[in-house]
């Protein structure tokens, strides 16, 4: 009977091994032979073999592994841009212009700072001013008066005041308005003159930045036709080493009383001596340059105009031009 147990058991033993064999499914090892292509493809990167490439095109089709073998870790370092190139299509890399960028920007732009030797290849043209309304202060600035700088207020009208003594004693002032626009030559002069501005000669002596018309005679006083000084020499013949030419203008005429006007010898040969009418004297018309017109004091003008005079006109007591002001109008 043991005996008959025993071979029993054999063929019992004997069966079960042949049925396990054939219904049991593969193991770990032979799965883990079966996603070995994928492992291969890993160990090929120039990374590290231990590194998994996510972004490969040929792995984007593999099924995820089995393997126990574990996911590189998130401290790896990461592959650095200047090793990448695009080997996937085998195209060459984007052209660069001059700036140094590329000339089709990518979608993802980074804000940089171009290296100052660029800018410095091909400058583009600096905003102008003009172009903008800057002057903006051209900044938009407005544009100074032409005719005078940009710190000085332009002058609207010249005036000058005379101060006159007959025998020592003071007679009214009276006032002129000059026609700087009309004759700007020999009111220029005239303004220098008086203020001492201009340089001049006298008796042989130059001046500079010292009055002209200062304590000079009223040399000629020719009743109901003019008054006239400026001679610093007193008889008619002085001047102020210089001359200034005629400045006629069809709108300056002897038409009345007061005209202020250049005393010469000759055409174009104004210098320092002036006169002033005491009535009108068309007869002077284009003769001599008017500059200027009293406007207030005309009486103390013919004043001045009956003092006694000798046979020729030359006055029989000191009357003298103390000084003259000019005054602005801005």
């Amino acid at each position: 009977m043991k005996q008959i147990f025993i071979v029993i058991t054999l063929l019992v033993l004997l069966s079960g091994h042949d049925l396990f064999s054939q219904s049991s499914s593969p193991g770990p090892t032979e799965v883990l032979k079966k996603s070995e292509p994928a492992v291969d493809v890993n160990k090929k990167s120039p990374v590290g073999a231990n590194k998994v490439t996510t972004g490969s095109s040929e792995n984007s089709n593999a099924q995820p592994s089995t393997s126990t073998q574990k996911p590189a870790s998130s401290d790896s370092a990461p592959v650095p841009s200047s090793k990448l190139s695009p080997k996937k299509n085998n195209l060459p890399l984007p052209p660069l212009n001059e700036s140094g960028k590329t000339a089709s920007p990518s979608p993802m732009k980074k804000t940089s700072k171009a290296p100052s030797n660029a800018d410095e290849a091909s400058p583009s043209p600096a905003p102008s001013a003009e172009l903008k309304p800057s002057d903006s202060a051209k900044t938009p600035t407005q544009a100074p008066v032409k005719d005078t700088p940009a710190t000085k207020k332009r002058v609207k009208a010249y005036y000058a005041i005379f101060n006159v003594t007959i025998s020592g004693k003071k007679v009214r002032p009276f006032k002129a308005k000059l026609f700087h626009l009309r004759a700007p030559k020999n009111v220029a002069n005239f303004i220098n003159l008086v203020e001492g501005t201009k340089i001049y000669r006298y008796k042989g002596r130059t001046y500079k930045n010292t009055p002209f018309y200062k304590n000079l005679d009223f040399h000629i006083i020719s009743r109901g036709y003019i008054i006239q000084t400026g001679d610093p020499l007193g008889n008619g013949r002085g001047g102020p080493g210089y001359t200034v030419e005629d400045e006629f203008h069809p709108g300056l005429k002897h038409d009345k009383e007061g005209t202020l006007a250049m005393a010469n010898s000759g055409p174009n040969t104004n210098g320092s001596q002036f006169y002033i009418t005491l009535r009108p004297q068309k007869s002077l018309n284009n003769k001599y340059t008017v500059f200027g017109q009293i406007i207030e004091g005309m009486k103390n003008v013919h004043i001045i105009g009956r003092v006694p005079v000798k046979a020729n006109d030359r006055p029989r007591i000191p009357v003298k031009l103390v000084s003259i002001k000019i005054e602005r109008e801005y």
